[in-house]
């Protein structure tokens, strides 16, 4: 996980999410944001939004990391807060 943030932190695949969701003002222009850690949850609400009937979510993967928090050593959480430092403050992260 280092390696790959390290390595393509600059890509703008991994450019800030608000770059997607803000409008030109910069107000987040979406009426819900799901959060990733929060998957299952988040595509059973979008789900109802929608009215359309639920599902399972497929898990191909698991985190050997029981938070986030525990994937980031201190130099990279440096590096994130400072590029996602706008999304760590409006969706409420830290790394503490």
């Amino acid at each position: 996980f280092v390696e790959f943030v390290d390595h393509h932190l600059d890509c703008w695949a991994l450019d800030p999410q608000l770059e997607w969701l803000c409008d030109r003002s910069g107000d987040v222009a979406v009426d819900y944001v799901g959060k990733f850690e929060e998957l299952a949850d988040a595509f059973g609400q979008v789900q109802e939004r929608l009215g359309i009937q639920q599902s399972e979510l497929p898990r191909a993967l698991h985190s050997p990391f029981a938070s986030y928090r525990d994937a980031y050593s201190a130099e990279l959480r440096e590096l994130v807060a400072a590029k996602y430092s706008k999304e760590i403050e409006l969706f409420g992260y830290t790394f503490d």
